[in-house]
C-alpha cells in the first residue's frame, strides 16, 4: 500500500512543472504606474527661455502645453503676475531714497503710525519668498528677469541724471537673496557691478 501511495506522488511531481519563487513574484507582482509627470513635461516646466519679443511665441506654446488654453492656463499666468508685482512693489518711487533730500520716497516725508514695522516688513518678505519658491525654475526666471530690468532701468536713471531716486539697500539685498535661491549667478554678477556704479556715482552727487 505504501508502494502505490509513493509511486502515484511520484507521477504527480513528474507531471507538474517546477515552478521557480521568482516567477511566482513576477506573476503577482502588478505593473508599475509611472510615478510624476514625465520627463518631458518636467523640461517644459522647468527649462528657462527668453523673455524678449523674439520668444513670445515658444512662451506661449509652453503655456498651451502645459495648461491649454482655459481658465488654467490664466491662473497659472496670474499668480506667477502677483509675485511679480509684489517683488517690484518693493522698487516703487514710495520705496525708494530722495539722494537730494535723505527722504524715504516721494509720499513718506512723514511717518505714518499706520506705517507696518520692520518685524511684520520681514514677516511680509519671507511669505513672499516663499510664494516665489514655490514658483517653477521658468517662472522664477522670468519673475527675476522683470525685476531686474525695472531695477536696473531706474539706477541707470539715476546715473543719467534723470532722477534722485534709489532703491533701499535692504530690498537690493533681498533680490539679490532671490537670484541666488534661483542660482542666476550671471544675473547676480551683472547686478551687483550695476549697483556698485550707482552707489559711487550717489556718493559723489551728495559730496558734490
Amino acid at each position: 500500500m505504501l508502494n502505490i501511495s509513493a509511486s502515484v506522488k511520484s507521477t504527480r511531481s513528474e507531471k507538474e512543472p517546477v515552478v521557480h519563487s521568482s516567477v511566482k513574484q513576477q506573476d503577482t507582482q502588478a505593473p508599475q504606474e509611472p510615478k510624476g509627470p514625465s520627463r518631458h513635461m518636467q523640461y517644459t516646466s522647468h527649462l528657462p527661455l527668453p523673455q524678449d519679443e523674439l520668444s513670445s511665441h515658444e512662451c506661449n506654446q509652453r503655456l498651451v502645453v502645459l495648461f491649454g488654453v482655459g481658465k488654467a492656463r490664466d491662473a497659472a499666468r496670474h499668480i506667477v503676475k502677483k509675485v511679480s508685482r509684489e517683488i517690484l512693489r518693493l522698487f516703487s518711487r514710495k520705496n525708494c531714497i530722495d539722494v537730494s533730500s535723505g527722504d524715504l520716497g516721494k509720499n513718506k516725508k512723514k511717518r505714518d503710525k499706520y506705517e507696518p514695522s520692520s518685524v511684520s516688513l520681514a514677516a511680509n518678505l519671507e511669505v513672499l519668498f516663499s510664494k516665489f519658491h514655490k514658483l517653477s525654475y521658468y517662472d522664477q526666471h522670468m519673475v527675476m528677469w522683470q525685476c531686474t530690468n525695472a531695477v536696473s532701468e531706474q539706477i541707470a536713471s539715476f546715473t543719467g541724471g534723470n532722477c534722485t531716486y534709489l532703491p533701499q539697500v535692504e530690498y537690493i539685498s533681498y533680490l539679490f537673496d532671490l537670484m541666488e535661491h534661483y542660482v542666476d549667478v550671471n544675473n547676480l554678477l551683472e547686478s551687483s557691478v550695476q549697483v556698485s556704479k550707482s552707489s559711487y556715482c550717489g556718493r559723489m552727487e551728495i559730496l558734490l
